[in-house]
């Protein structure tokens, strides 16, 4: 009798917690690649890729858990906790990314939101959602980031445009393709295929040593149109720091512009962006371009890609930084086991001029950034698998 009141109670607790969770969602993706790195040129001391290297890295995988809680009169409460997971390596803190303002101060600028081992370092947030839109309070990528990963076909693998494009190369601000903590989102319904996000961070910079957080904020937007086979916008960000850095200081900005085209089997696509004020360590006007040509071709289960990525010497108060332009060549074949799982190889190649320093893996996505000496000319070939769940 008391076995059997103890299976009833046993099998009572175990249904409880699966009624509480009946409208969570699990989901996740897990992206491992093998690459064969060829740093080209010396590397730095302490620095991934020596010429020859073969490794394994994970590439942005995480799981992730979302729901939502219907409010009535079409209402809803949403709410999302998504975390990355390393599959290749022990969990890590994350690095930080420092800089200078007026005065010779050094802080912190931002950290490397990729860093593992922490719960809830991707997009997490809690919002609500109706026919007026969504509004959503947490950490999110930035609208300027999700327009430029819209328009990506190499996205979060060695090959990425982000190793090129929204990366200030050291200049001091820490770039503009970012996860963003501290936001405030919304967005817009569709209306007819038109679709606008924007988002303001409170406190872009958490940890700046000697300054007041309140005047490290961000404005964040993007608008894109979607009509069949074809995609457009464009999207706008501003890092406020002109307060915090004091005299002479000036507000980091950048706009993109892009679009694609699908036809049959075959899309192309071009992204343009160009960002100014970026100079924070001089309190200057640093500037550039920068922009990618993409197209992918489909045939059976393969889709062969190309993308093109390139960006211009930069400029600091008018004057040429001369050598400082880079441009990345990327060339892959995926093929599709399923609409879950994917496998691919993919060469890629990275043209830093004399005086550049982009590294190949080093702009997001790619978990082991290959870092050359200055002006070097880093490749990889790449075989990897994906699978989403």
């Amino acid at each position: 009798m008391n076995k059997k009141i103890l299976t009833v109670a046993i099998a009572a607790a175990l249904a409880a917690p699966a009624t509480v969770l009946a409208e969570v969602t699990v989901y996740g993706q897990l992206h491992m690649s093998m690459d064969y790195t060829d740093s080209n040129t010396a590397v730095p001391a302490g620095t991934v890729g020596n010429k020859g290297n073969v490794g394994i890295s994970s590439n942005s995988s995480r799981i992730g858990f979302k729901g939502a809680e219907d409010l009535g009169g079409g209402l809803q409460a949403i709410w999302q906790v998504e975390s990355q997971v390393n599959l290749d390596k022990a969990n890590t803190t994350g690095t930080a990314l420092t800089g200078t303002v007026a005065g010779g101060a050094t802080g912190t600028i931002a950290t490397n939101n990729s860093a593992t081992g922490a719960l809830a370092n991707r997009d997490s947030f809690l919002g609500l959602s109706g026919g007026f839109g969504t509004v959503l309070f947490g950490k999110h990528d930035t609208p300027f980031k999700m327009f430029g990963r819209s328009l990506d076909p190499f996205a979060d693998s060695i090959a990425d445009t982000r190793q090129l494009l929204g990366n200030t190369q050291g200049y001091g601000d820490p770039g503009f393709d970012l996860r963003a903590p501290n936001a405030i989102a919304y967005i817009t319904p569709s209306f007819s295929g038109f679709q606008a996000v924007g988002a303001f961070v409170t406190g872009f910079n958490q940890n700046y040593v000697g300054v007041d957080n309140n005047k490290y904020t961000a404005v964040s937007l993007n608008a894109t149109y979607t009509n069949g086979p074809a995609y457009v916008g464009f999207a706008f960000e501003q890092h406020n720091i002109k307060d915090m850095a004091g005299a002479g200081g000036k507000n980091p900005t950048a706009f993109r512009l892009g679009g694609s085209y699908a036809f049959g089997p075959a899309k192309v696509g071009a992204e343009w962006e160009h960002i100014s004020n970026a100079d924070l360590n001089a309190l200057g006007g640093a500037e550039r371009d920068g922009g990618t040509l993409f197209g992918t071709y489909g045939f059976g289960a393969e889709t062969a890609k190309l993308a093109l990525s390139t960006v211009s010497n930069w400029k600091v108060d008018g004057t040429s930084m001369t050598d400082t332009k880079s441009s990345l060549v990327a060339l892959g074949l995926d093929h599709s086991f399923s609409k879950r799982t994917n496998a691919y190889v993919q060469y890629t190649k990275l043209l830093n001029k004399t005086n550049a320093s982009y590294s190949l893996g080093g702009g997001g996505g790619y978990g082991d950034p290959l870092t050359p000496a200055v002006g070097g000319k880093p490749g990889a070939l790449s075989l990897g698998l994906i699978h989403k769940f």
